[in-house]
């Protein structure tokens, strides 16, 4: 009994967490092995050296030439991904420039307080507050309780179609000028 229990406390002086590593560890690379040669009895195995040669192209174990040579016009007239087929944008509006007539301001009661424009001129979101409420548009909507439609949304303005004319919505703290370009609002004691 005493041998037993000497061998017992022999083991327990033992570093227990590195044996439990070390015993993890070889559990592990017998699982990856034993997955590993799962994995090679699944897929279908080919011979060993052998190499894929496209027709038309020389074999690498011999001189011979494959006598077919590859149409690559039977494959492009397939159209795999789609025909091509060039859009025309067609639009009513035209491209605002220095040219462009001067857009007044807008007599409607409307705020214009924030916009979010893209690369294509003329179009993006504006956030206008009509009526004491906010709502987003973006261009071809009606702003609510008007009879305006948002047309070009641009960085700090929007024009606007309201009935028959065009108008200019400027951004709140931007003052609209003659020349139709913005000018921000200034305080008197704001100090450059």
């Amino acid at each position: 009994m005493s041998s037993i229990t000497d061998v017992l406390n022999k083991l327990k002086q033992l570093p227990q967490a590195q044996i439990n590593q070390l015993v993890a560890a070889a559990g592990l690379i017998y699982i990856a092995s034993i997955m590993a040669n799962v994995t090679w009895m699944v897929l279908p195995g080919g011979v060993v050296g052998a190499t894929f040669t496209p027709p038309g192209m020389a074999d690498s174990r011999s001189s011979e030439v494959v006598g077919q040579s590859l149409n690559i016009r039977a494959l492009t007239t397939l159209n795999i991904f789609g025909q091509y087929v060039a859009k025309t944008v067609v639009t009513d509006e035209p491209k605002p420039d220095s040219q462009q007539r001067v857009i007044p301001p807008t007599t409607l009661d409307l705020t214009l307080t924030a916009t979010v424009t893209e690369n294509i001129d003329g179009k993006g979101t504006a956030v206008i507050a009509s009526s004491g409420l906010q709502g987003t548009y973006s261009m071809g909507e009606k702003i609510d309780s008007t009879p305006a439609i948002v047309k070009q949304v641009y960085f700090d303005r929007v024009i606007i179609q309201n009935g028959d004319k065009r108008e200019t919505l400027m951004l709140d703290g931007i003052v609209y000028d003659n020349k139709n370009v913005a000018t921000p609002i200034r305080s008197p004691d704001s100090r450059r």
